[in-house]
């Protein structure tokens, strides 16, 4: 086997590993988009799509809302139409809670919903892995962690598998061009 098609071929199978790595395997999605900074605070504007088959979402919870972002019953907090809030109350409950009051306000599968908003000084970049960590709570009373939300920002994935492609099929068809020694 020549030197460029045991490079093909290792470039194929590195390419899969990426690839499965980043295949999702939790079946909601939560992500957060960052506003401007204003006045010392950032506003947290979040989106849930429950990517489950059957079941409507009633309630999102960000399970460290005291403890990671410093919310308390004065934080400024909104919520879709149809929702309220619970706010974290220092040394008794350390999550936000958004709670559907209405029915036709819950959230239905593979349909995005925002409107779950929270101001905090905690910086989104700072953030450990874990830290905002989200529940989302189903029409049948289950609770499922969807894990950490994940802020919109420049994915390097995909620069990396774009170099890695770039390794593995370019060099070596320009290394097979070079006379040899």
């Amino acid at each position: 086997m020549t030197l460029e098609r045991k490079s093909l071929r290792l470039g194929w199978l590195v390419t899969a590993a990426f690839l499965a790595a980043a295949t999702p395997i939790r079946a909601d999605v939560v992500t957060a988009t960052i506003g401007k900074i204003s006045s010392g605070y950032y506003p947290y504007m979040l989106t849930v799509t429950d990517e489950n088959c059957c079941l409507n979402v009633v309630g999102v919870i960000l399970t460290h809302g005291f403890t990671v972002f410093d919310l308390d019953d004065s934080s400024t907090i909104g919520e879709p139409a149809g929702w309220a809030d619970i706010p974290p109350i220092p040394g008794a409950l350390d999550s936000l809670t958004w709670y559907d009051f209405e029915p036709s306000a819950a959230i239905v599968p593979f349909t995005p919903k925002g409107g779950f908003t929270f101001q905090s000084q905690t910086s989104p970049y700072g953030l450990a892995a874990g830290q905002p960590d989200v529940q989302l709570i189903y029409s049948d009373s289950s609770v499922v962690d969807s894990g950490d939300f994940t802020v919109v920002t420049p994915e390097p994935s995909a620069i990396i598998l774009v170099g890695t492609l770039v390794i593995f099929l370019v060099i070596p068809k320009y290394l097979a061009r070079l006379p040899a020694r």
